[in-house]
């Protein structure tokens, strides 16, 4: 995030090859915003990379677009700086209070991480398997039975 925020800080257009993470979302946010062009890493060529240097250089309306970003970014009514004093500021006052609170701490370790909706099709899904593995295996074992069976009796009647 360091080097986006950089150059969208700076007014700077960017050509953007994202590799994990967050980088995908970002970069598409930014294409969105005209301020840059996102490259595929798995389908990157050097026309593509061509390309996309002669249009971010020869468009204008990429360093239009920008500029005009990071002068949002620097004219926002509070700066981060401001907000987190303010927030200290309004906690220090009136204390720990329930709308700052989380809401995940007063849920449970199940339905904290949604263990209450995932293993019940999951139990499902696994009964099921065992199940089919039961049913397969007992109908395996059923033919190879009456298959001994059959031979046997064949065997007993020749010997007969």
């Amino acid at each position: 995030m360091n080097s986006i925020q950089e150059g969208a800080m700076n007014g700077v257009p960017m050509i953007m090859i994202p590799l994990f993470g967050d980088q995908f979302s970002n970069s598409k946010m930014l294409e969105y915003r005209n301020t840059s062009i996102a490259l595929e890493r798995k389908s990157l060529t050097v026309e593509k990379l061509t390309m996309a240097i002669k249009k971010i250089v020869e468009d204008d309306s990429y360093r239009k677009y920008a500029k005009r970003l990071a002068k949002l970014i620097a004219e926002k009514p509070m700066t981060a700086e401001e907000r987190v004093v303010k927030y200290t500021e309004f906690a220090a006052k009136f204390g720990p209070d329930l709308n700052l609170d989380l809401h995940g701490s007063e849920m449970s370790f199940t339905e904290f991480y949604c263990l209450d909706i995932i293993l019940p099709p999951l139990v499902l899904v696994l009964v099921g398997i065992l199940y089919l593995f039961y049913k397969i295996s007992f109908t395996i074992y059923w033919c190879s039975a009456k298959l001994l069976s059959v031979s046997f009796s064949q065997k007993k009647k020749k010997t007969l």
